[in-house]
């Protein structure tokens, strides 16, 4: 669950069985903490919100056909747009199918259809950024 207080964004991580190891959320909130805000003109249409929450992800080939198994990344932000996420290793395939939850023990969830524009090792990790083309 992500508030805003006093224009600040803080983060709670539900403690569940599906949650990502510490230290990937751990170096993800650092990683948030230590943006360099552009400050050139804005091109993004839609306002970047960091936030790490827990995503299922279901890589899935050009036709949207499950193309491996299903894993877990954590969010660094999200857009109305698309979102950026972290995971262990890369992704070879165009397009993921994700699941997100909210927090807030109401079970509410969302699956969407993401197309991967970038996939770049940052540290330990891979960041995995893409826009939304699609929900269920």
């Amino acid at each position: 669950m992500s508030k805003l207080l006093n224009g600040e964004s803080t983060t709670v991580l539900a403690k569940t069985e599906c949650a990502p190891p510490e230290q990937v959320v751990n170096f993800i909130r650092r990683v948030i903490r230590e943006e360099k805000f552009y400050e050139g003109m804005e091109r993004r249409k839609n306002l970047r919100y960091p936030i790490t929450i827990p995503v299922k992800a279901t890589p899935l080939d050009d036709r949207c056909h499950p193309a491996g198994e299903p894993f877990l990344g954590v969010t660094r932000d999200i857009s109305i747009g698309g979102l950026c996420l972290y995971h262990l290793a890369p992704i070879e395939t165009h397009f993921l199918q994700l699941e997100l939850a909210t927090n807030s023990g109401s079970g509410a969830s969302l699956q969407v259809l993401l197309q991967v524009v970038r996939c770049l090792q940052t540290g330990p990790l891979f960041e995995i950024a893409g826009r939304f083309v699609g929900s269920e």
